[in-house]
């Protein structure tokens, strides 16, 4: 599921979104759910949720700035960018160690890498610094642990969802037949 920040009339809001078939869509707007469908007419954009159907069209302003108009009436959208982090934990081992992947949330060039393999952090530390096109990203450690591995390097180009560390967390996982998990 994508997901973006939008600002609509000065109002801020976070927008996820899933294609379900061709033409509909699951929305998610500050975590209330929407079932929408999204067709190409002869007169235009129509979107339609439940019964209802708006005729939308686009003008764009700028790179991250449009004007949106839903039957008529003018939006001033800005999209924002909310680039985080995917994490995938996997459980190893007969202690059940869990192992936590730190995978890059949009394509960027690593400007600095602030850990070292085998280093211990702790929650909320620095790990990465990611340069996307208009933003720093810092990566943080989403729990406590250890670096086992880090696949990049300063000044590296990387794709969205490329794997940059490993690491083990210090918490012990009771699940016995639990092999992945995936965490945002």
């Amino acid at each position: 599921m994508k997901k973006i920040g939008l600002v609509v009339n000065n109002k801020g809001y976070i927008v996820s979104f899933e294609p379900l078939t061709d033409y509909k869509y699951k929305v998610k707007i500050n975590r209330r759910s929407y079932l929408i469908k999204l067709e190409e007419t002869d007169y235009g954009l129509v979107l339609q949720y439940k019964e209802k159907k708006f005729g939308v069209a686009l003008k764009r302003k700028s790179y991250n700035r449009f004007e949106v108009f839903i039957n008529g009436i003018a939006y001033d959208v800005e999209l924002e960018s909310l680039h985080e982090p995917t994490y995938m934990v996997h459980f190893e081992g007969e202690t059940k160690e869990r192992r936590i992947d730190i995978r890059a949330p949009a394509p960027g060039i690593i400007g600095n890498i602030f850990v070292k393999e085998g280093k211990k952090v702790k929650k909320g530390d620095s790990l990465i610094l990611l340069l996307t096109m208009k933003t720093e990203n810092i990566i943080s450690a989403p729990e406590e642990g250890v670096i086992k591995k880090i696949y990049v390097n300063k000044n590296q180009t990387v794709n969205e969802g490329e794997l940059l560390i490993d690491f083990f967390d210090t918490k012990k996982e009771n699940e016995k037949n639990k092999k992945s998990a995936y965490c945002k």
